[in-house]
């Protein structure tokens, strides 16, 4: 559940494609686009395979790994909006707080799940 918000959080992102953007701009935000879909890819298939198999320790390590990538590419992502100005840059970083979350508790809850059934 948590990672269809992350893929929400995503497609808002995606919803301020058609804003007019001077070209640097557009090539910051479309880059960030490419890093941030990049990013749920990573989550949604670490997740995916830890959740179906492998050793506990090995796989929560794998998650971890990912989400590590997904924050980094984040902030390359924010890090390309540092030298500009406007609307485009203030939108996304509002939509990278709440991204930055749901990948966080999505992991979380991920972890979560694997621990318990690593009991039962």
């Amino acid at each position: 559940m948590t990672l269809q918000k992350v893929g929400r959080s995503l497609y808002s992102a995606s919803e301020i494609t058609n804003l007019d953007m001077d070209p640097h701009v557009r090539s910051a935000y479309e880059d960030c686009l490419e890093l941030l879909d990049h990013s749920v890819d990573l989550l949604t298939n670490s997740l995916t395979s830890a959740a179906f198999g492998g050793e506990l320790s090995s796989s929560i390590q794998d998650v971890l790994t990912c989400l590590s990538a997904a924050l980094t590419n984040q902030d390359t992502c924010t890090e390309g909006f540092d030298e500009l100005n406007g609307d485009v840059k203030h939108q996304m970083s509002d939509r990278f707080i709440i991204l930055t979350e749901r990948m966080v508790l999505s992991v979380l809850f991920g972890l979560r799940y694997l621990s318990l059934n690593a009991i039962l």
